[in-house]
């Protein structure tokens, strides 16, 4: 099971362990974060496209059915 990107975070932003800092400012840990961060990112942004379609062609669909007062 993928791991929640939350707790992945936990991981890269601890409070105060310095070795975790210096190993996130490297340029590949960086980036695979980074990449990480985006994928959840755009697949939120699609899972909300999606739902906001739907509501749309529900609404659309209301209209046609109902008659104008």
């Amino acid at each position: 099971m993928a791991k929640d990107i939350i707790d992945l975070l936990e991981d890269y932003v601890p409070e105060s362990d310095q070795k975790k800092w210096a190993k996130l400012s490297s340029t590949v840990e960086s980036r695979r974060l980074e990449l990480l961060l985006l994928k959840e990112i755009l697949l939120e942004l699609r899972e909300i496209d999606e739902i906001l379609l739907e509501q749309r062609e529900r609404n659309k669909a209301r209209q046609v059915q109902e008659p104008h007062l």
